[in-house]
């Protein structure tokens, strides 16, 4: 996202009204997260926390840490928020952080097993020196043609590190409420 952004300010043209990129920080797609059919598996076979075999989260670190998560719905309920805002509004900003619902994967879980009426376990899985270890030696036997097999270590990794945290959200500023877990499962039956 950084390279793209400075990638846009390089490569226009300076002038009276040169291009601003503004970006749209969701945190992970909940569809990715929970591993919807059709869609980039982030669920633990991919190294991402969500077992969806067992109905385990997987915790790396910090059991607090918190994630931010955001349903493909949201993501264009946000956008099209920012987009409705006056142009000088818009320009003040160029990263806005939004989400559907924030939480450690422990309220992810319990939320999860709340919907669901069922029993959600929680695994804990080591420090995040280990996780960074594994994650460091799967892109070491890994290649970019074959990113796949080591990005979900470093999402995990990042998110854990505190790199993929939103911050203060701009939600309000925009207007636009998340649906939160149990909208978001109310539409995914399969999940």
């Amino acid at each position: 996202m950084i390279a793209f952004h400075n990638h846009i300010e390089m490569s226009c043209s300076p002038g009276p009204d040169p291009l601003k990129p503004t970006h749209v920080l969701v945190g992970v797609l909940a569809e990715v997260l929970f591993g919807v059919s059709g869609r980039v598996d982030f669920t633990a076979k991919a190294h991402g926390p969500w077992d969806p075999e067992n109905l385990t989260m997987q915790i790396w670190g910090d059991e607090n840490r918190v994630w931010n998560y955001t349903s493909e719905k949201d993501v264009a309920e946000f956008v099209a928020g920012i987009l409705s805002l006056p142009d000088d509004v818009i320009r003040s900003k160029r990263f806005w952080s939004v989400s559907s619902g924030t939480g450690t994967l422990g309220d992810i879980a319990a939320e999860y097993g709340a919907v669901r009426g069922k029993e959600v376990g929680i695994k804990y899985m080591g420090s995040v020196e280990e996780l960074r270890v594994r994650a460091f030696e799967a892109r070491e036997r890994g290649m970019r043609s074959r990113f796949w097999e080591y990005v979900g270590w470093f999402y995990t990794l990042w998110t854990v590190e505190g790199v993929w945290g939103l911050g203060e959200l701009d939600n309000g500023r925009i207007g636009v409420e998340g649906e939160g877990l149990g909208g978001f499962l109310g539409r995914y039956a399969e999940v």
